[in-house]
C-alpha cells in the first residue's frame, strides 16, 4: 500500500526480516532527544510468540521513515507500540501506520487494542488520541522484596482460606467471583465489560508461566469473598500479582492486606526474590494496601484503548467495508 505526498511516495508494508533491526531501533528511539534502548520492543521481536505481520514500516525514497509494532495476545487483545517517525516526516504517515495495524489486528480476531506509553510522551499520546484511542487509566508499577518466613509470621492472617483452582468447576466459580469483584471497582473501571470472562481468564493464563495452583479463590467462613491470581516469571526471579479483588460487600475490612500476605507466601515458597504488579493510580485503597506491605513504585504508564465494535463485511460497488472501530 502507498500514499502520495507531493512528488514523494510513501510505501507502507510488513517489515521484511532484513529490516527488523532497523525498525526496532527506530521504535526504541525517542524522537525528541534520540534516547531510548528499545529493550521492550526488541524482547517482543526476539520472542518465540512474535507475529511478524505486526511489525510494519513506512519507506520513502528507499529510506525507512516510520515504524510501528502491534502484537496479538490471548483474550482477544493486542498490544500496540505507537509509531515512531524520523524527524520531518509528516504526521499523516503515523496515522496511516496505525490504521494499517488496526485493520490487521481485526483480521486476527482482536477486539481490544491497548497501548501503554510514558506519561511524558506527548507525541505518542497525540497520535493515539487522533486515532480515536481513549485514555482509560494511568497505572503505576510496584515491586517489593519477597518476605521471608519470619516476616510473614509477623503479619500472619488466618481469617481467610485460599482455595486453588484445580478443576473446571473451581474455574467456573473463579470466573463468577472475578465478575463480582468488578462491581464498583476502581481498578481500570473503563475496561469493564469489554471482554467476556473467558477472554479475561485467557489473558491472565498467557502471562508468564501459568500455574493453576497459584490462582486462588478466597473464602471467609466458607463464603467466596475474593480472588488472587499470580503468575510465575522464573527467568526474572519474580512473581507477578496479576489481579486481586474483593467482592463489594466485604470491602473495607482489611482483607486486601491478607491477599498481599498470601502472595508473599507463594513467592517465598517458590523461592522468588520479589513480587511485581501494576495498579490504577486512581485506586487509592489498593495502593494503600500495597504500600502497607512494603511495595514501592518503579514506573508509570498511561493506558490508551481502542475497541472494535460489532460489524459485518459487505460488498458495495466492489468495495469491502472495513471494521467499525470505537
Amino acid at each position: 500500500m502507498a500514499d502520495c505526498s507531493g512528488t514523494d511516495r510513501v510505501t507502507r508494508r510488513v517489515a521484511p526480516f532484513a529490516e527488523w533491526d532497523a525498525a526496532v531501533r527506530l521504535l526504541g528511539a525517542c524522537e525528541s532527544d534520540g534516547d531510548g534502548s528499545g529493550r521492550e520492543v526488541r524482547s517482543v521481536v526476539g520472542g518465540s510468540l512474535f507475529a511478524p505481520g505486526g511489525l510494519r514500516v513506512a519507506v520513502r525514497d528507499e529510506r525507512m521513515v516510520g515504524a510501528i509494532l502491534i502484537q496479538p495476545t490471548s483474550g482477544a487483545v493486542a498490544f500496540l507500540w505507537p509509531p515512531r517517525l524520523v524527524p520531518g516526516e509528516p504526521e499523516s504517515t503515523a496515522r496511516a501506520l496505525i490504521e494499517d495495524c488496526l485493520h490487521w489486528a481485526f483480521d486476527q480476531s482482536v477486539r481490544i487494542v491497548q497501548a501503554c506509553v510514558e506519561p511524558s510522551d506527548e507525541r505518542a499520546a497525540s497520535r493515539l488520541e487522533t486515532a480515536s484511542f481513549l485514555l482509560v487509566a494511568e497505572i503505576e508499577y510496584l515491586t517489593a522484596p519477597t518476605w521471608n518466613r519470619a516476616d510473614m509470621a509477623l503479619h500472619a492472617a488466618d481469617r481467610l482460606e485460599f482455595v486453588s483452582v484445580s478443576d473446571a468447576s473451581a474455574l467456573d466459580l473463579l470466573g463468577r467471583v472475578i465478575e463480582r469483584t468488578y462491581g464498583d471497582s476502581r481498578d481500570c473501571p473503563r475496561l469493564d465489560g469489554l471482554r467476556s470472562i473467558d477472554e479475561v481468564l485467557d489473558g491472565y493464563r498467557s502471562t508468564g508461566v501459568y500455574r493453576p495452583d497459584w490462582w486462588r479463590i478466597v473464602l471467609r467462613r466458607r463464603e467466596p469473598v475474593g480472588c488472587l491470581l499470580l503468575a510465575d516469571h522464573p527467568a526474572a526471579d519474580q512473581v507477578e500479582l496479576m489481579y486481586m479483588g474483593i467482592v463489594p460487600e466485604h470491602r473495607g475490612k482489611g482483607l486486601a492486606r491478607d491477599l498481599v500476605i498470601q502472595a508473599h507466601r507463594v513467592a517465598c515458597e517458590a523461592g522468588r526474590s520479589r513480587i511485581v504488579l501494576a495498579v490504577d493510580r486512581a485506586n487509592d485503597a489498593a495502593r494503600a494496601a500495597y504500600r502497607g506491605a512494603g511495595f514501592e513504585s518503579w514506573g508509570r504508564r498511561v493506558v490508551w484503548v481502542r475497541t472494535f465494535s460489532a460489524w459485518r463485511r459487505r460488498e458495495v460497488d466492489g468495495v469491502t467495508d472495513g471494521p467499525r472501530m470505537t
